[in-house]
């Protein structure tokens, strides 16, 4: 028995990272949504919700059966009153005019389902919407074509907006974009809906050779700041001197916080420079850096379409697994619903999940960092640290990689070390930021503090308990956990406090961003918290580990 048990885990180790967490992991978060379809009796499949999706559009149309189910309200027959009421809540936003009506002016029995039925609708809705359109973007049944999805998705943003579904949508319409649906997302791109633009403006380089492109450079120019940087981030390359120069002369300009960051925010990652400029402060009062950048575009005219190639930003990914680490011995593997799919015997403390079915390992005790594959395997390795507790590989292979004594230190490939950060205190968090800088959650001092890239404070957040996990988002917010206090917190570009809450009984370590929710993972409940941006708590989902360290999140960007 020994040995067949033995025999089963070899093969259990030994089958592909891509077949156990791609697949596999997709068909789990799609039955995870399904299973929301199940739960409010919806039939559980493409068409169905597909075909919900289509009856949430307004139209002129009367839905005649919703007149005919409220009368039944009031059957004497009680399974018709229940099956009618049921079959209401179905109907969805559809049916709100009809029973806001009937609760006010039908009899005893029909007010009281009718204002059920409201409320019904109220709770479940968003859910059961958010589920049709995951599986609108996952299901990979074509009786649904994803031409027809897309012009349902198109609707939804366009004829729906109340719904606050634009991330989810987002997503949904950059993932079903592709050489096959060219003619679909560029009448997205025509649309009158800015969130349908951004969106297909954002699925184009899906859809189109970088050599294709080049027929929408207009977009790179376009009237509307959010669709223009969102065209230089996503295909820049196709026009790299005209991009440049739009950041520079218009987009550092915009009328837009959230532009005016990310621009900045891609200038200083295209240019290694600095510069002095704050999206955040009024752009009158920085002459002098803009001067600089205009003297930098002056002398670096053209600009190399390599630079876009490098630095082309990926979108947030939604969690569709977690590695859970338990400290010092296991690594554990779970799918979108904390189900365990895999484990892996090694001494560590943290770890990342990095393209190419690697894993990158820090293992404090044995003052080292090692990247490994599957099986365990050394790829490389960075060793004689000092107690490190967190470590990231960089996009160019380097290591970046938080130590115990306080410092912040960058290796290349070979393992040597060519940056540091010193004068920290017990850090817990370090994150290489698009720009370039490097983020670090400081928590024996409190605070949270962004360095450039010659080692000078950018900007700091001082008292706040014990930082542990910290995340930059791409507006330039920031999301940060406090360890042993339970606190999620979210700051301004400025680091100012938006808000703070707690997670009572909670041990918080890791924290990440996508489609707007946020994950949180929670060692001392051994779960993830999921989160909308206001902080309300949606849900959890629970990972069957004993004891764990850490969690990582895995994404379909870094699997």
């Amino acid at each position: 028995m020994k040995r067949l048990g033995l025999l089963l885990l070899t093969i259990l180790l030994s089958t592909p990272l891509a077949l156990q967490d791609g697949d596999n992991l997709v068909s789990s978060e799609l039955e995870y949504y399904y299973g929301i379809l199940g739960r409010y009796d919806l039939p559980s499949d493409i068409n169905s919700a597909h075909q919900f999706l289509v009856e949430m559009l307004p139209d002129n149309k009367t839905d005649s059966e919703i007149e005919l189910l409220v009368k039944k309200l009031s059957s004497g027959e009680y399974a018709e009153r229940e099956a009618a009421e049921k079959r209401l809540v179905q109907k969805g936003a559809k049916a709100l005019g009809v029973l806001a009506k009937s609760a006010k002016q039908g009899d005893t029995e029909t007010r009281l389902r009718s204002k059920r039925s409201i409320n019904s609708i109220s709770q479940s809705l968003p859910q059961i919407i958010e589920a049709a359109i995951n599986i609108l973007r996952l299901e990979p049944d074509q009786s649904v074509p994803d031409a027809r999805r897309l012009q349902t998705l198109f609707a939804i943003c366009d004829e729906m907006p109340g719904l606050e579904m634009y991330a989810e949508t987002s997503h949904a319409i950059q993932t079903l974009a592709g050489p096959k649906v060219q003619d679909t997302i560029v009448s997205g791109i025509r649309s009158s809906n800015r969130d349908v633009r951004v969106a297909c403006v954002t699925a184009l380089p899906n859809c189109f050779t970088v050599e294709e492109l080049k027929r929408f450079e207009d977009l790179l120019v376009d009237d509307d700041d959010e669709v223009a940087i969102v065209a230089i981030e996503n295909f820049g390359e196709v026009k790299p001197s005209l991009s440049v120069k739009h950041l520079v002369e218009h987009l550092i300009r915009s009328n837009s916080t959230s532009v005016r960051q990310r621009a900045v925010n891609f200038l200083r990652s295209l240019s290694g420079k600095y510069l002095g400029l704050n999206a955040s402060q009024p752009i009158n009062t920085q002459s002098e850096a803009l001067k600089y950048w205009e003297n930098w575009l002056a002398k670096n005219q053209p600009v190399d379409s390599s630079m876009f190639k490098k630095l082309k930003m990926s979108n947030e990914s939604i969690p569709i697994g977690f590695l859970v680490s338990m400290s010092g011995s296991r690594l554990y593997m779970h799918d979108f619903r904390g189900i365990l799919k895999w484990s892996l015997a090694v001494p560590l403390y943290d770890a990342q999940s990095c393209s190419g079915n690697r894993i990158l390992v820090t293992e404090r005790n044995a003052n080292q960092v090692r990247l490994i594959d599957r099986k365990g395997r050394t790829i490389k390795k960075v060793t004689d640290l000092n107690s490190p507790s967190d470590a990231e590989l960089l996009p160019n292979h380097h290591f970046l990689i938080l130590q115990g004594n306080g410092i912040v230190t960058e290796h290349d490939i070979t393992g040597k070390e060519i940056n540091r950060i010193s004068g920290l205190n017990t850090p817990f968090d370090v994150d290489r930021l698009r720009n370039g800088n490097t983020l670090v959650a400081d928590s024996g001092n409190d605070r949270i503090v962004e360095f450039d890239q010659s080692g000078n404070i950018v900007w700091q957040k001082a008292g706040l308990a014990f930082p542990n996990n910290v995340f930059r988002m791409r507006d330039g917010r920031t999301l940060y956990t406090t360890y042993s206090s339970g606190m999620v917190g979210l700051l301004t570009p400025k680091g100012d406090k938006i808000w703070e809450i707690e997670i009572e009984g909670a041990t918080l370590y890791s924290i990440h961003y996508a489609a707007s929710k946020i994950y949180v993972s929670d060692g001392r409940q051994r779960r993830i918290v999921v989160l909308d941006m206001s902080g309300k708590q949606l849900r959890e989902i629970k990972l069957g580990v004993n004891s764990l360290c850490d969690v990582g999140f895995v994404t379909a960007n870094n699997r």
